[in-house]
């Protein structure tokens, strides 16, 4: 965590303590470059006593600090969370637990969002932080996925295809306005290090064949490598003379 959102989360428990608002804890902070070139902050914070109790920091947003009450009734993830993404915020911190009640509620109200950029933003930082169903699960006892609602896009190039093994992935994207509207690449799981080493397809039978020998290529360096951690070393046999 970068030590200016250390620094505004210590000052906003500050804040808090010094309301006498003892059980808050703060579940995500999001921030914003103004336009002056600074960077300003925004915190929600939750009563571990009781949940309906909601309060929101904001420091140096458009050169504005304020500390606000939100209304129970008034809070909802469209216009605290995905809405502000979708203008210029972006998120530093987020708990567990506030990932859980987010991909509730979208699960629940997937077919009711209306802030879809916000929505796909979300999902490119869970993406980016392995935050997956998997994880969800170990916090809750439902399963819940949310991923086939991410469309994951590189430039002009939507992803509609990926294969992952260990720590490599390989992607197929296509693209509608490209010269060349296939391509393949190499990549990671959580794109932490982008996409790189791009093969172009005018066909997508090409580029299909290239997916599927890449996806062999690392299938096998995968083997190898397991191999090569899991065979039993040779014992040297000792002779008596």
């Amino acid at each position: 965590m970068k030590k200016v959102v250390k620094d505004f989360i210590n000052n906003s428990y500050q804040i808090l303590r010094d309301k006498e608002e003892f059980d808050m804890v703060i579940s995500q902070v999001l921030s914003f470059k103004n336009g002056d070139g600074t960077t300003g902050f925004q915190a929600i914070a939750v009563s571990q006593s009781n949940l309906d109790e909601i309060r929101c920091i904001r420091e140096n947003i458009q050169g504005k600090s304020e500390y606000m009450k939100i209304l129970e009734w008034d809070y909802n993830i469209e216009d605290y969370l995905l809405d502000d993404l979708e203008n210029g915020f972006e998120i530093e911190y987020m708990t567990l637990d506030e990932h859980c009640g987010i991909w509730y509620t979208i699960d629940n109200w997937r077919e009711d969002i209306s802030h879809m950029k916000g929505l796909q933003k979300y999902l490119s930082y869970c993406q980016l932080h392995e935050i997956t169903s998997q994880v969800i699960s170990l916090y809750s006892s439902d399963h819940i996925d949310i991923s086939d609602l991410y469309q994951e896009a590189n430039g002009p190039y939507k992803i509609i295809a990926e294969t992952s093994i260990g720590s490599r992935s390989i992607v197929l994207g296509h693209s509608s306005i490209s010269p060349s509207p296939y391509v393949t690449w190499d990549t990671t799981p959580n794109r932490k290090h982008g996409y790189y080493a791009g093969h172009y397809f005018s066909s997508y039978t090409d580029a299909f064949k290239d997916y599927k020998e890449r996806c062999q290529v690392i299938m096998s360096k995968h083997l190898e490598f397991e191999r090569n951690k899991t065979k039993p070393n040779k014992v040297k046999k000792e002779y008596e003379r």
